[in-house]
C-alpha cells in the first residue's frame, strides 16, 4: 500500500478503516477488512496474494517494537555471518517487509502492540523463503506462544532474557536446514 503506520492509524481512529481494540488497547484490523479498504480507494496492495517476488534466502527480518533491542539483534546476526538484515518496528511495517522481500528467517515478539499474533503469523508463513522460518522472542514464554509452536506458526518460542548465543543458533539453524 505505501502508507506509513501513522497513516493507517488515522484511518482506523478516524473510522475510515476497520478495526477493534484488545483489551489492552492495541489495535486489530483483520485481513478481509484491509484488502477491502484498499480496494475500494483503488489502492495497490499484495494482500492475500503470495509475493511474485523471489525469495531472499540470506534475509533475516527482526521485527520488534524495541529499536535497542532490535538493533542489537540485528548486530549480533551480522556478527555471525548473516549478510543481510532488515529490521521492522511495528506489524504493519512487517507485514509490507515480508510481502516485498520473503525474508528467509523472521525473528519477531509476536506481543507487539498492534500485532495479532495469529493472523501475522498464518499470512507471513507463506511469503517466507523455501524452508524459511520463524522465531518467537517473547518477554514471558506463556501458552499461546506454545499453542503457535504447535500450530506450526512459529518454530521456536524463546524469551528476550534468552542467551544470544541461543538465539543465533536458532537462526543458524533455520537458514541453513
Amino acid at each position: 500500500m505505501g502508507v506509513s503506520a501513522p497513516t493507517v492509524v488515522k484511518w482506523i481512529d478516524g473510522g475510515a478503516l476497520r478495526a477493534h481494540r484488545t483489551p489492552g488497547g492495541h489495535r486489530r484490523v483483520a485481513v478481509a477488512d484491509l484488502v477491502a479498504f484498499a480496494d475500494s480507494r483503488q489502492m495497490s496492495h499484495s494482500f492475500g496474494e503470495v509475493s511474485k517476488t523471489p525469495p531472499t534466502q540470506e534475509l533475516v527480518l527482526v521485527v520488534d517494537a524495541g529499536e535497542d533491542l532490535a538493533l542489537v539483534l540485528k548486530q549480533m546476526l551480522q556478527g555471525r555471518g548473516v549478510t543481510r538484515v532488515e529490521v521492522a518496528h511495528d506489524a504493519f511495517e512487517a507485514g509490507l517487509m515480508v510481502g516485498v522481500h520473503r525474508p528467509a528467517v523472521v525473528v519477531i515478539d509476536p506481543g507487539m502492540p498492534d500485532l495479532d499474533p495469529w493472523s501475522a503469523l498464518s499470512a507471513m508463513r507463506p511469503r517466507l523463503a523455501p524452508g524459511g522460518g520463524v522465531v518467537a522472542l517473547v518477554a514471558v514464554y506463556s501458552g499461546e506462544i506454545r499453542a503457535l509452536v504447535e500450530e506450526g506458526l512459529v518454530e521456536v518460542g524463546l524469551t528476550k532474557a534468552t542467551d544470544l548465543h541461543r538465539l543465533g543458533d536458532e537462526v543458524m539453524a533455520l537458514l541453513n536446514r
